[in-house]
């Protein structure tokens, strides 16, 4: 306890340190939310929160430059308008008074095939995941998180939930991620073996666990569905659905056995690793603590070398997968429409190119310069 205490005093030491130094090189500073300032494509505008933001293109954006195209991006500006209502988004998009829309699973449906719209499906840089309290309850007991995990019909919820627009996940790096082990497999939907296990865990008569998920449409339904699937193998799930803040705080404070997950935008894989399984990570809580794990991903932070480094993130997968440390459900595709005067979009290329593509090769006009809603 002496050694930890003093180490956690050091590490506060060093960091007021550094807080100082940062305080210092930020007087003067302007507030970023108001002066945003940055290498992108496009520049602020003018905007209003909750109704729009008008973007202008920026005329030094070093991507033009670097591939001798400087008059890039070739729209003038983007105006984003905000429309809460998701049939509203869609009626505007219909009436030409928008150009691109991300769509809800059923609206791409809907428009799948619509020869007015250019519409493209594409694995999102994301996984979807359900997580367990390994210090606190039931789920301490890997057999316990076995037999959920086992309990979930993966494949179920993306088709009939998603629509079928999601992979089935088999460990945190999506498919497609060149971290993701491609030895391993989606945990198999198996209720009679979660039924075997719960019984040599000691839970023969049934087993009631807490949780908690997010409040939107989309979670209510994945919230009654696990559910439901859960009772099928005799756990009980007394879940509640929560704001943001409030799952935020009930998992700080550990007050759950089994809630949702996930991760948004991963990039270097580190930020995901860290977040999430090492004990200092900003979304791990406390809640879990794998030695190994831990050891893997303090290696892969500072390993350089390219095939080391993926190496090191294969095996981090396998010993999280195989300690059932999270039950992981899926890496959803992400769906868009473009109007058909939009061109310059291939979504091969953004597969392979990911997020650089994405971000590196703005779309056109075929009537002209003009901006995009």
């Amino acid at each position: 306890a002496a050694k930890s205490a003093e180490k956690a005093r050091k590490k506060a030491a060093e960091l007021e340190k550094r807080v100082a130094g940062l305080t210092e090189k930020a007087k003067g500073a302007k507030d970023v939310d108001h002066n945003p300032v940055g290498t992108g494509k496009y520049m602020l505008e003018a905007a209003k929160p909750g109704n729009y933001l008008k973007l202008k293109r920026n005329p030094n954006w070093w991507f033009g430059k670097s591939v001798g195209v400087p008059d890039l991006p070739h729209a003038d500006g983007v105006l984003i308008t905000v429309i809460p209502d998701e049939s509203i988004r869609l009626a505007n998009l219909r009436a030409g008074k928008l150009d691109y829309m991300v769509l809800t699973s059923t609206q791409f449906l809907d428009l799948k095939g619509d020869p007015k719209f250019q519409v493209a499906s594409y694995p999102g840089n994301h996984m979807g995941s359900m997580v367990f309290n390994h210090v606190k309850g039931p789920c301490q007991d890997i057999r316990v998180r076995k037999a959920i995990s086992h309990a979930i019909d993966r494949k179920a919820l993306i088709v009939g939930l998603y629509h079928g627009q999601g992979i089935v996940a088999s460990g945190p790096y999506m498919s497609i991620h060149w971290c993701h082990n491609p030895n391993l497999k989606p945990v198999e939907y198996n209720p009679e073996l979660s039924k075997k296990i719960l019984a040599e865990a000691g839970y023969s008569k049934g087993l009631t666990i807490r949780g908690h998920m997010g409040s939107s449409a989309g979670s209510v339904s994945t919230t009654e569905a696990i559910k439901a699937m859960l009772a099928k193998v005799d756990i009980t799930w007394k879940v509640d659905s929560l704001s943001g803040a409030a799952s935020s705080d009930r998992s700080k404070n550990l007050e759950y056995d089994f809630a949702g997950g996930g991760w948004a935008f991963i990039e270097d894989p580190d930020m995901l690793a860290t977040g999430l399984y090492h004990p200092d990570g900003g979304f791990n809580h406390g809640r879990t603590n794998n030695p190994r794990a831990v050891e893997l991903i303090e290696a892969g932070r500072v390993e350089l070398d390219f095939d080391k480094r993926q190496k090191i993130y294969w095996e981090l997968e396998r010993v999280l997968y195989e300690n059932y440390e999270d039950a992981w459900i899926s890496y959803p595709l992400i769906n868009v429409a473009r109007s058909s005067r939009l061109l310059g979009y291939d979504v091969n290329k953004h597969v392979k190119g990911g997020e650089f593509y994405y971000y590196s090769h703005p779309g056109w006009f075929k009537d002209g310069r003009r901006s995009a809603k």
